[in-house]
């Protein structure tokens, strides 16, 4: 189900997604329910669990949010980035869309672009464009540039680091 999923996720651009947008009819995996609907399995809500790490009570506020709001885009988006704040730190932002690409890896093959990086600096975008077979699944790009983020107080110094952050382009 992991494989049918990562597709799904890749082809619509979000981390929750309908089983009735899986390419393939897969055997029911409760790990992956994030949302049952009463009246049609079609209309579950699917999610990589690892993708985003919630615990239960997360877990929960999220689903009364899709009670109330209905709209699997705007709780896919809030939930995705309430997880990107949360694992962030200072060097590094987007770890779902980097776990995702690990995991798509795994599954299809992956073509490095590195036509907008600057090898000189070592900085830029590196694209990951996702294929099965010839078809293209979706991309991820990692943005690479140089931040001070670490610094709490801006009146100290500690040096430039290299900052990286992962996002998916539809």
């Amino acid at each position: 189900m992991e494989k049918e999923l990562i597709k799904a996720i890749l082809n619509t651009g979000r981390m929750l997604v309908y089983r009735k947008e899986l390419p393939e009819e897969v055997e029911d995996d409760e790990k992956y329910v994030f949302y049952r609907d009463e009246c049609s399995s079609d209309l579950d809500v699917l999610m990589d669990p690892d993708l985003l790490p919630l615990n239960d009570i997360e877990l929960n506020v999220f689903r009364e949010i899709f009670d109330i709001e209905g709209d699997i885009e705007k709780v896919s988006e809030l939930m995705t980035k309430y997880v990107i704040r949360k694992m962030q730190t200072c060097t590094m932002t987007g770890h779902p869309y980097s776990i995702l690409l690990e995991k798509a890896k795994k599954y299809f093959n992956v073509e490095e672009d590195y036509s907008e990086y600057n090898e000189y600096n070592y900085t830029g975008k590196i694209k990951y464009i996702i294929k099965d077979g010839e078809k293209v699944l979706g991309t991820i790009v990692k943005v690479i540039t140089y931040c001070n983020y670490c610094i709490n107080d801006n009146k100290v110094s500690i040096g430039i680091q290299k900052c990286t952050e992962y996002t998916i382009e539809l």
